[in-house]
């Protein structure tokens, strides 16, 4: 399709579940001479990036509902 996607490690991501496994293959692939050809269908690519920023979206605002302007715990209304 003639789209190149670099990724790099970013050391604000310290304490994400996974960070270790992240880091390790990011720096096992920065000694690599070449960049590696990674075959990944875009529709793929797109669909499970979609779902990750709805995750992300959908966790932060129900995160951010529980509290009040003030920082107080709303009271459940239910």
């Amino acid at each position: 399709m003639g789209h190149t996607i670099h990724l790099q490690w970013v050391p604000s991501h310290v304490g994400v579940m996974r960070n270790t496994v992240a880091d390790r293959a990011a720096a096992e692939a920065h000694t690599h001479p070449s960049p590696i050809d990674l075959a990944t269908d875009q529709t793929d690519f797109l669909t499970d990036l979609k779902t990750a920023c709805w995750r992300h979206w959908d966790t932060t605002l129900t995160d951010a509902l529980q509290y009040t302007s003030l920082g107080h715990i709303r009271q459940d209304t239910t």
